[in-house]
């Protein structure tokens, strides 16, 4: 039993060192991200700037630039946040509680309350129902030619 302890220990041990590293490689990419970020932002103001002053001389209307707060990614397309709660919702058609839709949502939709918003809005809508704290997705049934046909209500 000792035996099995210490190996326990020296486990936690090796991935106490492991998490460490992790956290360090985040801490330097957030800080990198983070520069590219101002960089992106001064860039960007200088830009509007100068083609204000171009368009106030040449006497054309200015043109309205609208600054953003972080740098646009073309290579991270904007994700449906509702269709991303329906699908969860979907995959479980024994019902999900909203934490659990948390859980598996979390890396795509970053603020908690609006899984919550989402799910209402589901169930005034009338996608999916809530049972006993659960959410359910609505059962379609299928006609003979296949289509989708009247919801059904479990």
């Amino acid at each position: 039993m000792n035996e099995f302890v210490e190996f326990l220990k020296t486990r936690t041990d090796e991935a106490h060192k492991r998490l460490q590293a992790a956290a360090a490689k985040f801490q330097a990419a957030q800080l990198e991200h983070q520069a590219a970020a101002q960089e992106f932002n001064g860039w960007q103001s200088s830009y509007q700037s100068e083609l204000r002053k171009q368009q106030a001389a040449s006497g054309a209307a200015p043109a309205i630039v609208q600054a953003t707060s972080h740098p646009i990614t073309p290579d991270k397309p904007e994700i449906n946040q509702t269709d991303v709660v329906r699908q969860v919702i979907q995959q479980h058609p024994s019902g999900v509680t909203p934490i659990d839709v948390w859980r598996a949502v979390n890396s795509q939709i970053k603020h908690r309350p609006y899984v919550y918003s989402v799910l209402k809005r589901l169930s005034d809508k009338g996608d999916v129902f809530k049972r006993r704290g659960k959410y359910f997705p609505k059962a379609t049934s299928k006609s003979e030619d296949g289509k989708t046909g009247q919801a059904i209500v479990q």
